[in-house]
């Protein structure tokens, strides 16, 4: 059996590859990374970082007054009304039959309450990998 120890690293040590304006994908519901998630909140020298979830459980350090305008936490979403979450789970994700050719697929996002950002519009490209 191998040994996974070498391997393994501290939450503050991952996170350590995190840079100004990145974007970052946190993983949702029971799978959420809580101590990853306060570890990179607790870094005071990122600013700009995008968070991006489905549907997160447990505290969000990075949505709190002293993490302003070092992250965007927001949520994905099918539809328009943001009443219908993109899932990583069966018959959560949308039907397309692929031509091809590069396809679109509108994703609608809702940024986190308690976030101090400014309005407006925002726009952002999300990439997903498909494998079949």
């Amino acid at each position: 059996m191998p040994d996974v120890t070498r391997r393994a690293a501290s939450a503050d040590e991952v996170v350590a590859c995190i840079s100004s304006g990145m974007r970052v994908f946190i993983h949702g519901a029971a799978a959420t990374p809580t101590p990853l998630v306060e570890a990179l909140s607790a870094r005071t020298d990122l600013a700009d970082v995008s968070l991006y979830h489905l549907h997160t459980a447990g505290p969000a350090p990075f949505a709190e007054p002293c993490c302003e305008g070092r992250f965007l936490s927001y949520s994905l979403f099918q539809d328009v009304g943001h009443t219908t979450v993109w899932g990583n789970t069966g018959g959560t994700g949308v039907a397309n039959t692929g031509t091809g050719s590069q396809t679109a697929i509108t994703v609608y996002g809702s940024v986190a309450a308690g976030q101090n950002v400014p309005s407006g519009n925002y726009s952002d490209t999300v990439v997903a990998t498909v494998t079949f």
